[in-house]
C-alpha cells in the first residue's frame, strides 16, 4: 500500500499526465456516481465529497503555480512581456506588477 501512495505521489507531481491518467488519479478510492460529470464520493470522506474539484481546476491551479515559479526566474522586462495575457485572465496581476516593479526598480 506504501508502494501505491509513494508512485501516485510521484507520478503527481512530476509525469506528465493524460486526460485519463487524470481522471483515474482524481477517482482513486472513491465511488464513482456518474463517470461523464466525474461526480465521485469518497466513502472514507465525506464531508470532502462536497469538495472535490474538476480536472480543469486542478490543471488550471498546477498551472498558475507554474507560472508563478516562472515569474520569480525572470530577470528583465522583456521576458515579463509575453506572460501580461495569462496573469491578466487568471488573477496573478499582484505578482506580475510587483515582478515589474522590482525589475524597474533593478533589485
Amino acid at each position: 500500500m506504501a508502494r501505491k501512495t509513494v508512485l501516485k505521489l510521484l507520478l503527481q507531481r512530476y509525469a506528465p499526465m493524460s486526460v485519463e491518467m487524470q481522471k483515474a488519479e482524481l477517482a482513486d478510492q472513491g465511488v464513482i456516481k456518474n463517470a461523464e460529470t466525474l461526480d465521485i464520493e469518497y466513502i472514507d470522506n465525506s464531508s470532502s465529497a462536497s469538495s472535490v474539484t474538476s480536472i480543469e481546476e486542478v490543471n488550471l491551479e498546477k498551472e498558475r503555480n507554474r507560472m508563478k515559479v516562472h515569474i520569480s526566474k525572470i530577470t528583465n522586462k522583456k521576458d515579463l512581456i509575453p506572460v501580461f495575457e495569462f496573469c491578466e485572465k487568471n488573477d496573478l496581476m499582484e505578482i506580475y506588477n510587483s515582478k515589474l516593479e522590482e525589475l524597474k526598480n533593478g533589485k
